[in-house]
């Protein structure tokens, strides 16, 4: 979910006063699987994709390399396919056990455990490669690092 997503979400609720609350539940999407989850759980996503991106813009004004490396890179990774897996958690199991009639197929209680353990494996790297520092000196140290890494 991006703004225009969440801006979406917000006419939704003026228009037509859907969704009843943060938590009511939604289908995200079809594609491979039909996703579920309720509307606050996408909503997080996207305001970490927001904030990351606010922050890295400001680190590169800066002139400060972003610390993007293979380790936080593979961790929010991981933390997005474990989101994925969450979103699609039914449909999965529901295509495992055979055929599905999807127009029936209805959600089990999210797992918001298992999401916010997702999420903070996306949010903690993430953060910590955009997130500008405050000195001019660490920065240049934090890049030579970066530099030997590669």
């Amino acid at each position: 979910m991006t703004q225009w997503e969440s801006f979406y979400y917000v006419f939704l609720k003026l228009l037509i006063d859907w969704p009843a609350s943060l938590l009511g539940w939604d289908l995200l999407f079809l594609i491979p699987l039909p996703w579920r989850g309720p509307v606050l759980a996408p909503a997080l996503i996207a305001v970490l994709i927001c904030v990351a991106a606010v922050l890295a813009v400001a680190r590169m004004e800066r002139g400060q390399r972003l610390g993007i490396t293979l380790l936080r890179l593979a961790t929010a990774l991981g933390g997005a396919l474990l989101a994925l897996y969450v979103f699609m958690t039914d449909a999965i199991h529901a295509l495992l056990a055979g055929p599905v009639d999807w127009d029936t197929l209805r959600p089990t209680p999210f797992k918001w455990p298992l999401f916010l353990v997702a999420l903070v494996l996306m949010a903690v790297p993430t953060l910590i490669a955009v997130w500008p520092t405050s000195k001019p000196g660490a920065c240049q140290a934090a890049n030579a690092r970066l530099e030997a890494e590669v």
